[in-house]
């Protein structure tokens, strides 16, 4: 399944699901201001397209900036025990 690009017609340039995706990702982490990996707002894209319904757990204005989120999300278990965390 192949998705039109808006600026430009359907037969000149269609772009497919991953490439929406790495582009939805890439928008979001500009404008989210925080400076975590792509992989982060990727998987982040997937969640909010799976369950739109469901609020991020962070909303808009919540100061999320530390490096507690992201070990969280990028550590696995037995590194993260090990440097003292959950």
């Amino acid at each position: 399944m192949n998705i039109p690009v808006a600026s430009e017609s359907p037969s000149e340039r269609a772009i497919g699901p991953a490439e929406l995706l790495d582009r939805l990702a890439q928008k979001m982490r500009a404008e989210s201001g925080i400076d975590l990996p792509h992989d982060y707002f990727l998987a982040e894209v997937r969640r909010q397209l799976a369950h739109p319904e469901e609020p991020h757990p962070a909303g808009k204005g919540d100061d999320v900036q530390s490096s507690a989120c992201f070990n969280c999300w990028a550590m696995p278990e037995d590194e993260l025990k090990a440097a003292g965390g959950r």
